[in-house]
């Protein structure tokens, strides 16, 4: 990492003690040539599939039969059934299909730990 300039350091320090803990992650990966730009909008974590879903990022179509609070990301001219269910995330790829919870889309590093770990699932690596 190249050296910071007094200045930058202490701009960055000054901006960490006014805007709190919770940005101190992106202040961090600033460096010498960051920006930081007071805005007043929504923030969503797009790494996050039930945001994705609540955003209405699908392009399959879902079929809800006395369901309710059922989401769907799915593939353009999929269609997804939701059954008797609810509070319900499914994600449909071309290779494999999540389904849980909304607030347990985070879990899904646990599902590709055990894709590595297990020989009979490679294909899906």
């Amino acid at each position: 990492m190249l050296a910071e300039a007094p200045e930058i350091a202490g701009a960055r320090h000054r901006i960490a003690r006014r805007i709190g803990k919770i940005a101190l992650g992106v202040l961090a990966g600033l460096g010498a040539r960051g920006l930081v730009v007071e805005g007043r909008f929504a923030w969503a974590d797009l790494g996050s599939w039930d945001v994705w879903a609540r955003l209405g990022r699908s392009r399959a179509r879902l079929l809800e039969v006395e369901s309710r609070n059922v989401r769907a990301i799915g593939q353009p001219g999929h269609l997804l059934a939701a059954v008797g269910v609810r509070d319900l995330l499914i994600v449909q790829t071309p290779t494999a299909t999540l389904i849980c919870r909304p607030e347990r889309t985070q879990a899904v590093r646990a599902v590709v730990r055990r894709i590595a770990m297990d020989p009979r699932l490679a294909a899906y690596r």
